[in-house]
């Protein structure tokens, strides 16, 4: 056996042993544990040509960067390449230089892994769009679908949510990490939605809104001063209304009305004026909402009849039904009657913060943003709950750009393609009998327990468990708790108590966990569960599942596989041995000397 090593297109010079790699199939894996396929330690002599390749960087005083950055290996065994595109990683340097390899593109995942990226944190939906109009859908459709959210028909002012489908987000996920996904079961994810149960904004949403006040002159006092008039200007008639005051010549912007639910306000205002006669110690340009002083500002500079005012920063919360309700003023404070203002100038910024809420007023012409609405749910646990979900198990693509996800069943299906390596046995001793056997799986209890999140609103129990029959395993474990709550019934609808009625009789917004649908009907448009329910998904995708790891026997035994047989290995195609009259799922295969290869397997 001769082993060829290549790193970054360069030869190296290798030692007398060979590369000992392992591959990994991930069967009975979740996503978040998967690894690739990878080698032990190869240790390569300090010839001049490899300590070259290393850029010296075995000398303390070397400028390299060769240990710091990714390189690519190609390995051939006999001349034949079996591993292409692997990371090579220095390890150390001593007496021999010691690398290590990784394959098959589970470290496509290490962006996803390692990250804190939520739903939220996706750049784009390109199906759904960035936004929806928000308005009052009595009839549902397909991108709403039909679902008791708690308020009563005649309610007005509230919506049928949009749902997002799974498919598209775990689409998007691979595209913003330079990946793809290929999946059993594709049909499925388009038909699994998420609805979208907040009402957030956006940053694109609070800059398209910022509004631009030019100050043009001054109205009538009050108790809270002389009010600034505005010029007339266009206005987002999604945002703001313009609120008309008149003035000497004509008709102004007095200020402007807020349309949104706990909704924070920026401000950024240099205003200069003159002031006519003498100018009072308390003076205040002041920011109102309702009548309620929110923000103000003394002079920072009096020059003469010059003063110059700088209000700036961000409210507290404010809304229609939020703490403060009412029209946005701005007034001088602190005039008087002598007092005339004249030569304003200074153009005023007003724009939502970027955390502002959805409109809540009669809908039209108004959007309500997808991805801010998204639930806050790292991305890696979404792929976890989907695939879980769906018995899906994941392993490297065959044409090394991403990963498929593939199913239980999909092995089974493969026995028509099985490979027989009947003749690759290597015996250690007579008789048809593996080197070991196991009756037990890592990781398994008695009762394996599938759940949803805890939430207090949903009164049914949705979970569901595999029973594995031995008595020397723990009693239970959970194999996984979705980060979505279950959903409720209410007569034949799905229930999602996200509005309630106070003791009061007004329309409340409750803060609940997230929740997934299934989208049916013959047309799309009525929303269901009883196809999530644990005990449904289990019976559905993981029948065969539990009949294997019901009475688990796992074996070890050496095989000679040669090079050829090693570039063609497609772990989700099992094996047959004609020994024991059995197909096996490849769980693992460690490659020693000699092309004899350590390898476990699962009889299906």
């Amino acid at each position: 056996m001769r082993d060829e090593l290549y790193i970054d297109g360069t030869k190296v010079d290798m030692g007398e042993s060979g590369v000992s790699l392992e591959y990994r199939s991930n069967i009975l894996t979740d996503i978040s544990k998967i690894v690739s396929n990878f080698s032990y330690t190869i240790k390569l002599p300090k010839t001049k040509n490899n300590l070259r390749l290393i850029e010296c960087a075995h000398i303390p005083s070397a400028v390299s960067s060769f240990p710091y950055l990714p390189h690519v290996g190609t390995l051939l065994r006999d001349g034949v390449q079996i591993v292409d595109g692997a990371n090579v990683v220095l390890m150390s340097v001593s007496d021999t230089i010691e690398i290590a390899l990784s394959w098959g593109n589970i470290q496509g995942f290490e962006s996803i892994l390692n990250s804190d990226k939520t739903l939220r944190d996706l750049t784009e939906l390109p199906l759904s769009g960035a936004w929806s109009y928000w308005w009052k859908l009595r009839t549902p459709d397909m991108d709403h679908p039909m679902v008791n959210y708690g308020f009563n028909d005649a309610e007005e002012g509230v919506w049928y949510h949009p749902v997002i489908p799974v498919s598209e987000l775990m689409r998007q996920i691979a595209t913003d990490n330079g990946i793809s996904f290929e999946y059993d079961r594709e049909s499925v994810l388009a038909e699994i939605r998420i609805p979208l149960l907040t009402k957030n904004g956006s940053p694109e949403q609070s800059e398209e809104c910022s509004l631009i006040l030019v100050p043009n002159g001054m109205g009538n006092s009050s108790d809270s001063g002389k009010k600034i008039l505005f010029e007339r200007i266009s206005v987002s008639n999604y945002f703001f209304s313009a609120l008309l005051g008149t003035g000497a010549g004509g008709s102004f912007t007095a200020g402007v009305i807020n349309n949104f639910v706990n909704t924070k306000y920026s401000v950024s205002w240099n205003l200069t004026c003159s002031i006519s006669g003498t100018i009072p110690e308390e003076l205040y340009l002041v920011m109102s909402i309702g009548g309620t002083e929110i923000m103000s500002a003394s002079p920072y500079s009096i020059n003469g009849s010059k003063v110059a005012f700088n209000l700036n920063g961000t409210t507290d919360i404010v809304g229609k039904y939020g703490k403060i309700d009412g029209n946005i003023e701005f007034f001088i404070k602190g005039l008087q009657d002598v007092n005339v203002v004249y030569e304003l100038s200074g153009d005023m910024t007003l724009a939502p913060d970027s955390e502002v809420t959805a409109y809540d007023g009669d809908g039209y012409n108004n959007r309500y943003y997808h991805i801010p609405n998204l639930p806050d749910i790292k991305q890696m646990d979404f792929l976890k709950a989907i695939t879980a979900m769906l018995g899906l198990f994941a392993v490297p693509k065959s044409d090394g750009t991403g990963i498929r996800f593939f199913s239980f069943d999909t092995i089974l299906e493969n026995k028509s393609k099985a490979v027989d390596w009947s003749m690759k046995i290597v015996c250690a001793y007579y008789g048809d009998l593996p080197r070991t056997i196991s009756y037990s799986l890592n990781g398994f209890s008695k009762n394996n327990w599938f759940r949803y999140k805890e939430d207090d609103t949903v009164k049914g129990n949705y979970d569901g468990k595999i029973v594995v029959e031995s008595e020397s395993l723990d009693d239970e474990r959970d194999v996984i708790t979705l980060p979505f709550a279950a959903c409720d019934y209410s007569g034949n609808m799905v229930s999602i108590p996200l509005y309630s009625y106070n003791s009061e009789g007004k329309l409340e917004m409750n803060d609940i966990e997230p929740r997934l649908i299934y989208r049916s009907g013959n047309d799309g448009t009525i929303a269901s569960f009883k196809e999530l329910e644990w005990g449904t998904l289990l019976s559905k995708y993981y029948s065969s599942y539990q009949d294997i790891v019901k009475h688990p026997k796992v074996i070890s035994e050496y095989l000679r596989l040669s090079p050829v047989e090693l570039k063609e290995l497609d772990l989700t195609v099992p094996v047959y041995l004609r020994q024991y009259g059995s197909y096996f799922a490849i769980v693992k295969v460690k490659t020693k000397e000699n092309n004899i290869c350590e390898v476990e397997l699962l009889k299906i």
